[in-house]
């Protein structure tokens, strides 16, 4: 708190603050993840490469935050590409914590089916958010929708012709992950 409102009166005084001066923006995200907690919302986080490497978007930076927020659901998005395995580690280590398979699925199915495959009996599948998009507009969000099923069919019927579950079991998990993970995670009603 003291180096953030040392960089606040910095600010005020009309001075700028130095790129690797992050106390401020560290201390305010942090007071909105404290909000959010106290609201019951999910907090929904960019994970892994956007468009460049950024040190808080990669999920072995997050230990810290979702331990100080143990309260708090968050919703992992992008599966953190291209590094799906420490998510996996850092799903293993904290239970407030979803991954959301949005825009991975698009950028490499191939990846986001090893993915859900390695998650299926390691993970509750409510753990999981099968299909999440950011992409604009109806035929947008409809053409992901469809590859997204294609991948989780692919990534399930492995699993059903391994023998490692029940064809029953694998309708289960993709009920949870299209459906009820994300209804749990953001506290939507169900009929």
């Amino acid at each position: 708190r003291s180096a953030a409102e040392a960089s606040l009166r910095r600010l005020r005084s009309g001075q700028r603050l130095d790129d690797g001066d992050v106390a401020l923006s560290d201390f305010l995200f942090d007071a909105l993840v404290r909000c959010a907690g106290d609201l019951g919302l999910t907090v929904a986080l960019h994970t892994g490469f956007i468009f460049r490497v950024h040190p808080k978007t990669h999920a072995n930076q997050l230990a810290g935050l979702l331990e100080r927020h143990s309260d708090v659901q968050f919703d992992l998005f992008h599966l953190n590409y291209p590094w799906l395995d420490d998510l996996v580690v850092l799903l293993h280590q904290f239970p407030n914590t979803t991954a959301n398979c949005v825009w991975a699925q698009l950028l490499d199915p191939a990846a986001t089916e090893e993915f859900l495959l390695r998650t299926v009996g390691s993970l509750p599948a409510q753990r999981v958010i099968g299909f999440g998009s950011d992409a604009p507009g109806l035929s947008s969000v409809l053409a992901s929708l469809s590859v997204t099923k294609d991948i989780m069919a692919a990534a399930l019927a492995r699993l059903v012709d391994r023998r490692q579950i029940s064809r029953q079991a694998a309708l289960d998990v993709a009920r949870i992950w299209l459906y009820e993970a994300p209804c749990d995670a953001y506290r939507l009603g169900r009929p």
